[in-house]
This record gives C-alpha cells, structure tokens and sequence, in this order.
C-alpha cells in the first residue's frame, strides 16, 4: 500500500500500465482526480476545500485564519505530477460530479478509488459482482512532509431539515420533530423492531438480523429514508458498525474490517473549522463565490497545461487571491472566530473525540 506521494504515484503507473486485469489492454487509470478523488490528496496535505467548488483552505493559528500556501502548491503539484504521468483519466475536470469515475471504480477500471458514496454497501456489491476475483483494501492518508493525519472525528452538527415558510400545521411539524427526538425512535430507525426484525447477541456483540422476507419488505426500503432524524447520541451503545453490519453478508464483512483499520488510523488532524461557516455580508460574499470560481479554474489549468508550471501558477494564485478580496474575507472569517472560538466546533475538538472500540470479526461471529 503507498504511505508517501512518492509511492502513490508509482502504485498508480503500475495500475494504469501494467494490465491489472489481464486483458492485453491498457484501459485502467490509476487513480481518480475528478470529485471527491482530490479530496483525498487535499486531505493527505492537512487543507480543506483547496479545490472544490469552494475556495476555504483556511487553518487556524494562534486563534487567526491563515491561508496555507506551501500546502497547496504542494498539492498541486501532486495532482500535476499525477496528470502529467498519465495515471488519471484526461477528461476529469468534465466529471463534474464524479459519475463517470464512480462507473470507472464499479467497472475495476480504477486502480485506487476515492468515489462518491464509497461506503455503500450496495456500490460495494455491485463492485464485488462485476469484479468477483478483486478485493478492496483501505488505505490511510499519504503522509507528507506536514505529517501523517489520520481520518479524525467528524463533527455531527449541522442543518438537516427546513420548515415549509407555508407549513398549514407548523405545531404538528414540530410534534413530529419532537417524536424523531426521542429514544424509541432512534432505535426503531436504527435497527428495526425487536423480535420481528433483529436480536441482540449476548455480551453486546451486536446483532442478528431476523426473517430476512420481513426486513426486506419492511424495514431495509423504507428506514433509511428516515434515519437523517434520528440523534444517534440517544443510543451511543448501537451506534457503531458492530450494530450496522451483518457479517455472514460478505459485502458486509469487508466494509465491518474496513472499517477496523480506518478507525485505527484515527489522528491528529490540522487545526480547521469543522461546521458551517458564518454568512459574509453580501460584498463579501460575491467576492468570495468569485475568489472560489478563479482558484478552481487556476487550480484544474495548472493540472492539465503542461506549459502551465508551477511557479506561474501559484503566482496567479496569490494575487487572484489579493486582488479578488482574500484578505478581507480572511479578516473578516478571523474577527467571527476570535468573538465566537468557545462556540465553534474544530478539529481541535473533534480530535478529542474517542471512537467506540469494535471487536474483531472472530469475536463478532461467536454465537
């Protein structure tokens, strides 16, 4: 597995020209840069939203927003080398919403994959049926010169519904929040009804699914449409992956291991925003959405121009950045941060956070 940028863009010249799958022809790309695949590498260098369609790749040092600039040129200098290799498929700034990676992933025609929804267990299935002979192995965040992160806590805060302005029945709208508020729903969402579709193993193993007919038709199509109300910390001893996986599904067995060595991973990530963001006053905002637009646009021609370097680019970069209202942004996101710091929610704290620990798969599967 690569642990360095060096090493993940040879694994990626022996994905795309050393015929993986046999088949005499050289149809497999190394790796997908098209969204969210660059997340991965962003992430690798300890920066977010560095080239989505924001442009927020602020850190936080001694309670001031910075722009880290030696991180992103860094970056993009991977994604260029990458590029340039011809590891990645040319037309990815195309794939706008990484539909036609995620067909490439599901088709084995990508070496490493970071696609949409990758932890799904149906993807994953339809991956395993189209690829029976291949596996998938997770593999941890490159470690550069900034250091090795891991994959962190993520905040779970934040805006997951909207009330109808025009809601005829608004007090019933709220009944029905209340009632999603509660423990009974949570654990009905989570995991069904007891005794009709599920028991608990002993020990707190987790647990079996029962009359697979009846979990079908009745809880696996309807629930998931429901569980984005659910508050998972009403029922923190179900809400972990011994609880979600059914390990005799093959499918399910490899997304629960999986799972083991990403949360063994767990680091120390750079200190950022880990929320929303305040709303910028209307100037602002419309030059921050240009901003954002500018850098994408610099970042993806630098990737794909050979002519285009590095230097030039970073160049650009900074002073679209100075002239394009940064610094005011950057003031104002830092004067927010300074009044608000012991209400916003950060890496800092989230690194604080302590996963549950999972049993092994042989633990798991004592009856």
């Amino acid at each position: 597995k690569p642990t360095t940028p060096e090493e993940f863009l040879e694994v990626c010249k022996a994905f795309t020209f050393n015929d993986p799958d046999g088949n005499s022809k050289q149809d497999t790309f190394g790796f997908n840069l098209a969204e969210p695949g660059h997340f991965f590498l962003e992430a690798s260098f300890g920066i977010p939203e560095a080239a989505t369609k924001k442009w927020r790749p602020y850190m936080i040092e001694n309670d001031k927003f910075v722009v880290p600039w030696d991180r992103i040129k860094d970056y993009v200098t991977l994604m260029k080398q990458l590029y340039d290799a011809g590891v990645v498929d040319k037309d990815f700034v195309v794939d706008r919403d990484g539909s036609k990676a995620q067909q490439d992933f599901l088709q084995g025609k990508l070496g490493i994959a970071h696609v949409n929804n990758q932890g799904d267990k149906e993807l994953n299935r339809t991956f395993k049926q189209n690829n029976p002979n291949a596996d998938i192995e997770p593999i941890n965040k490159l470690k550069t010169k900034y250091g090795q992160f891991g994959y962190g806590v993520r905040s779970n805060v934040g805006l997951v519904a909207v009330m109808n302005a025009k809601a005829k029945n608004p007090e019933g709208v709220m009944k029905y929040v209340d009632f999603c508020s509660t423990r009974e729903y949570a654990l009905m969402v989570q995991l069904g009804v007891e005794g009709r579709h599920f028991e608990y193993k002993a020990n707190n193993r987790g647990i079996k699914k029962l009359n697979p007919d009846i979990y079908d038709k009745e809880f696996s199509p309807i629930v998931p449409e429901y569980r984005h109300n659910k508050h998972g910390i009403l029922i923190k001893e179900v809400s972990n992956p011994m609880f979600t996986y059914d390990l005799k599904d093959p499918v399910d067995k490899m997304l629960y291991r999986n799972t083991i060595m990403h949360w063994a991973w767990k680091g120390m990530e750079p200190n950022q925003i880990d929320g929303g963001y305040p709303l910028l006053p209307k100037e602002l905002s419309t030059k921050e959405n240009s901003m954002m637009k500018k850098a994408r646009e610099l970042i993806f021609s630098c990737v794909t121009t050979k002519s285009y370097t590095i230097d030039e680019f970073f160049t650009d970069l900074q002073d679209a950045f100075n002239k394009g209202g940064g610094p005011e942004i950057v003031q104002f996101y830092s004067d927010w941060y300074a009044k608000n710091k012991d209400r916003v929610i950060t890496t800092s704290v989230t690194n604080e956070q302590e996963l549950p620990t999972l049993l092994s798969i042989e633990e798991l599967e004592k009856e």
